[in-house]
């Protein structure tokens, strides 16, 4: 499971994640593209993507992770529009 962004109001680019089958702290994943927070997220088991957020301003990036690896997020390209707060994330297989 990825944890990423500061929903606290503070802007971050860590990500983070957790053994959803064991208990135990979370452990650094890598880094977004762009420290920001208040975003959405999800995953498909595969890719991790992150899009939108706010910051020093509101973002239009979306991001992605590959979960088989740590590691650094990548560019995956833009939102048609800037956005903040989305609020919600889906996922499927």
């Amino acid at each position: 499971m990825l944890i990423g962004g500061g929903s606290d109001g503070s802007e971050t680019d860590t990500i983070e994640y957790v053994n959803a089958a064991s208990t135990g702290n979370a452990s650094d994943f890598g880094n977004l593209t762009q420290a920001r927070n208040y975003f959405t997220a999800l995953s498909d088991g595969t890719k991790g993507v992150f899009g939108a957020g706010t910051g020093a301003s509101r973002y239009d990036i979306i991001d992605y992770v590959v979960m088989a690896s740590l590691g650094n997020a990548s560019d995956f390209g833009n939102l048609i529009r800037v956005k903040s707060e989305i609020g919600q994330g889906m996922s499927g297989d």
